[in-house]
C-alpha cells in the first residue's frame, strides 16, 4: 500500500475511534444526568421507572414516619409530612435546599419538613456530626443553613464548622469535643443504613406523605430536554393536600 494511502487510512481510523469514544462518554453522561433528575414516583411504579427487580421491590419498606429522633421544621400534626434524606456535601442538595425554603414560605403550617442524614463521604460525615453537635445546643437548623452555605462557597470542612459554631454563639469547647470525638457517627451511619431499606440510594431523596421523590426535583413543573414532564414539588404537595 502506498505510504500516502496508509497515512490516510490511519487518520480515518483515528477519527472513527475518537467519534466512538465521544459517543460512548456522551451517552454515559446523559444517563448520569438523567439519574439525578427528580421524578416523582410511587412504590407501585418504582420498578418500571428505576429498573428495580420485582424481588428487590418486595424488600422495600414503607419509610419510617417522623419521630423524636428527627429534626423537624413545623408541626408533626401538619397535613403533609416531608422527609428529606440529604448530604451537606452534595451539590444537588444545595439546590434542593432552596426548594425546601419555598415550600415553607408557600405552604406554612400545612407542611412539616424532617431532615435525615445520608452522608456519602468523610466530609459529609463530619458535616453531619457538626449539625448534631449544634443540635445539642438547640441550633440544628441554624447550623444546617451554614453548612449548605459552606458547601456552596467551597469551604465545607471540620475547621469551618468550628468557626460556624462560634458565629452561632455555641459553647465552643463543648462543640469541638463533640465534633472531634465524632460523637454521632453511630447514629448517622445507622440512619443511613436504615434508609437503604426504604430504597434511598442517593441524595437528595424525599418522601412526601410516603411518596418517594428522587433527586433535586424542581419546585415548579418542568419539561426535560427529552420532552418528559417532571412534576414539581409544589404540585406534588398540592396533590397530597387535596387528598385530605
Amino acid at each position: 500500500m502506498h505510504t500516502a494511502n496508509k497515512n490516510l487510512l490511519f487518520a480515518v481510523i483515528i477519527v472513527i475511534a475518537i467519534f466512538l469514544a465521544f459517543t460512548f462518554f456522551w451517552e454515559k453522561r446523559k444517563t448520569t444526568d438523567n439519574s439525578t433528575e427528580g421524578v416523582a414516583t410511587s412504590t407501585e411504579n418504582f420498578a418500571e421507572n428505576y429498573e428495580v427487580s420485582q424481588e428487590d421491590l418486595g424488600k422495600i419498606k414503607t419509610v419510617k414516619g417522623i419521630d423524636s429522633a428527627d429534626h423537624v421544621l413545623g408541626s408533626t400534626s401538619a397535613q403533609v409530612k416531608i422527609i428529606v434524606y440529604s448530604d451537606f456535601a452534595c451539590s444537588f442538595c444545595v439546590q434542593f435546599k432552596e426548594s425546601l425554603g419555598r415550600i415553607k414560605n408557600d405552604f406554612g403550617e400545612q407542611v412539616a419538613i424532617a431532615f435525615r442524614h445520608f452522608p456519602l463521604n468523610d466530609v459529609s460525615l463530619d458535616a453531619a456530626n457538626a449539625s448534631e453537635c449544634a443540635a445539642e445546643q438547640g441550633k440544628f437548623w441554624e447550623m444546617h443553613d451554614l453548612l449548605f452555605e459552606d458547601n456552596k462557597s467551597g469551604r465545607l470542612s471540620k475547621e469551618q464548622s468550628k468557626l460556624d459554631a462560634i458565629s452561632l454563639g455555641l459553647d465552643q469547647e463543648k462543640f469541638n469535643q463533640c465534633l472531634d470525638g465524632q460523637k454521632y457517627n453511630e447514629k448517622i451511619v445507622a440512619a443511613q443504613e436504615e434508609a437503604k431499606s426504604f430504597n434511598v440510594n442517593g441524595t437528595p431523596t424525599t418522601f412526601v406523605n410516603g411518596e418517594i421523590v428522587i433527586g433535586a426535583t424542581p419546585y415548579e413543573d418542568v419539561t426535560a430536554e427529552d420532552g418528559q414532564k417532571i412534576e414539581g414539588l409544589k404540585n406534588i404537595i398540592s396533590r397530597h393536600l387535596n387528598d385530605k
